[in-house]
Parts: structure tokens; C-alpha cells; sequence
């Protein structure tokens, strides 16, 4: 074995734990480095395809023979037998004596490939809660910026999505006498603190709205990348509340005056 191959191999061989293995141009495995060796055994001499994927000939889109003619690198995705999910990706190089050989590197992504799923699966979840939700709600990034909106926003507030959308959102819905009021919300939330109040938005007619509203910052590691802003419609609420305040004052005056 050449020195230079020695040098290669033994600096390709530890590679992040995943496995290593040099192939001719004739789909013989020239080396493997250790993780091969125990996961798909010894398969120095023998062919790629029938070492690795099981198969008698070489696959019918075969990355390795795209790679060695092409000369650039390529990857390829398969599912063993067991479940396991590998990335193989193919890479030319030329050996001393000039012929274009490939350096696969083989790395098992199953756990990420899970992990994908499952993030997908959540996203979904949560789009469908965000979507249906009857509340109002705005996500916001770290500048207040909108990201987006819900259905129950455009409800709320007459706004489409796409109008306030990298909008500052507080210019919009804030009246200007709570303009510092909002200000101090996302002060508290670049400091994530959940706020909850009570107050007054503003719709796009002009209209003023009473909402409760909940101020929730989302953090990664220690900085808040984004806030919700959950706006709950309590008009009517407050009629009847106002309402009964007039009519309990109605009472104690008529209680009054007939004494």
C-alpha cells in the first residue's frame, strides 16, 4: 500500500464516528474503516451494492458511478432492511496512479430522520391549533415584527395576513394613548416575562376593541427569538359589565330616593 493511500486512509478513517470505505471504479470496496467493518462486517473485496444494499447488481440510479463520471460528489439516501436509515455520500478522488476512485462516507441518520418526523408532526399540530384557534393571535420575531397572523386575527381586527405581515404590528392595532403601554409589554418580553392584561386595541376602521391580552415570549437558550401576542375579544364582556354597573346604580338610587 502506498504511503499516500496510508495518509489518507488514516485521516478519513476517525471521521465523526460514521463509516468510512474507498471504492473502485469497478464497485470493489478497496478499504472500510472500523464503523463499516461493525455494522455491515468485512467487505473488503467485495462489491458495494451486494455489501451494503443487498442487491446483485448495481442500483439502478447509481450515485457512485454518477460521482466517478461526473467528478463531483453526490448522496444518496436508502432504508435497510432493519429500519435503519443511511446517507451514503460518494466522493471522487483520483489515487496516485491517476484512476478516479470514491471515498464513501456512510452515516447513519435515523435518529435525525426521527427527530424530523416528529418536528413535522408538531409543526403540523401546532399550525392547525394556531390556524383554528378563536383567538386573536400574532407571532412576532425579536423586533416586533410580524411573522404571521391567524384567521381570528383577520377577524378581530380586519386586517388580511399579507398586510401585516413584516409589519411593526403595534402601529396597527395600538391606540396611541397605549403606545407605551405596548412598549413596556415588549420590554418585558425581550426579558421573558409572560404579561397579562386587560385594555384596548384598535380595529382597522378605527374602532376600539376590548381585549385581554396574553404577551408570551418563546425563547431559544437564553434570548427570546419571538412572542405571541394572544388577543381574546371581551367587548361583550364588558357591556354586560358596564351594564350591570348602570343598572346596580339605578337600584341604590331608587333604594335612596325612597328613603
Amino acid at each position: 500500500m502506498s504511503k499516500t493511500r496510508k495518509r489518507r486512509e488514516s485521516s478519513i478513517s476517525p471521521l465523526l464516528e460514521q463509516g468510512v470505505s474507498i471504492i473502485s471504479p469497478d464497485y470493489v470496496v478497496e478499504y472500510q474503516n472500523r464503523v463499516l467493518n461493525e455494522r455491515f462486517g468485512d467487505l473488503k473485496g467485495r462489491l458495494c451494492y451486494e455489501g451494503f444494499f443487498g442487491r446483485k447488481e448495481p442500483c439502478e440510479i447509481c450515485a457512485l458511478r454518477r460521482a466517478i463520471e461526473n467528478g463531483t460528489s453526490e448522496t444518496h439516501e436508502v432504508t435497510s432492511e432493519d429500519g435503519r436509515i443511511y446517507e451514503f455520500q460518494f466522493i471522487p478522488f483520483r489515487d496516485a496512479s491517476g484512476v478516479m476512485k470514491v471515498t464513501e462516507v456512510t452515516t447513519d441518520i435515523t435518529e435525525r430522520k426521527r427527530m424530523e418526523e416528529t418536528f413535522k408532526r408538531q409543526k403540523a399540530y401546532f399550525q392547525q391549533l394556531f390556524d383554528n384557534s378563536p383567538d386573536a393571535i400574532a407571532m412576532l420575531d425579536d423586533t416586533d415584527r410580524v411573522v404571521q397572523v391567524n384567521r381570528g386575527f383577520e377577524a378581530l381586527f380586519g386586517y388580511r395576513a399579507e398586510e401585516v405581515k413584516d409589519r411593526f404590528l403595534y402601529y396597527m392595532v395600538v391606540p396611541e394613548d397605549r403606545i407605551e403601554e405596548a412598549s413596556a409589554l415588549a420590554r418585558a418580553a425581550l426579558n421573558n416575562q409572560v404579561s397579562r392584561i386587560e385594555t384596548v386595541r384598535k380595529h382597522k376602521d378605527g374602532s376600539l376593541v376590548d381585549v385581554s391580552l396574553l404577551h408570551y415570549p418563546i425563547q431559544f437558550g437564553n434570548k427570546t427569538v419571538a412572542v405571541y401576542a394572544i388577543y381574546s375579544d371581551i367587548t361583550e364582556r364588558r357591556r354586560m359589565e358596564q351594564a350591570l354597573q348602570e343598572s346596580n346604580k339605578r337600584f341604590r338610587d331608587i333604594a335612596e330616593n325612597a328613603l
